[in-house]
């Protein structure tokens, strides 16, 4: 999977919610669709948070730069969705 269809998979996922909630007619709901734009944000703060807490070390190895660069550019492709 590349860089942008990664991104646009992360981005859907954030659409879909599950939870519950009652809608203007009293009815109980199960899920509810997220803006893109806010599925888009939601997506960033997630990959921030992998990169933020799998810091590369002092002497980083292929894995972690590997690692790093291909969340970069998935932020990236989100970026510009």
């Amino acid at each position: 999977m590349n860089y942008k269809e990664k991104a646009i998979e992360l981005r859907n996922k954030f659409r879909h919610f599950r939870g519950i909630y009652i809608d203007s007619d009293g009815n109980e709901q199960n899920t509810y669709l997220a803006s893109k734009h806010v599925a888009k944000l939601s997506a960033i703060m997630a990959i921030d948070e992998t990169i933020l807490y799998h810091p590369i070390s002092t002497e980083p190895n292929e894995q972690e730069i590997k690692f790093h660069d291909y969340w970069q550019k998935v932020r990236h492709e989100l970026t510009k969705l």
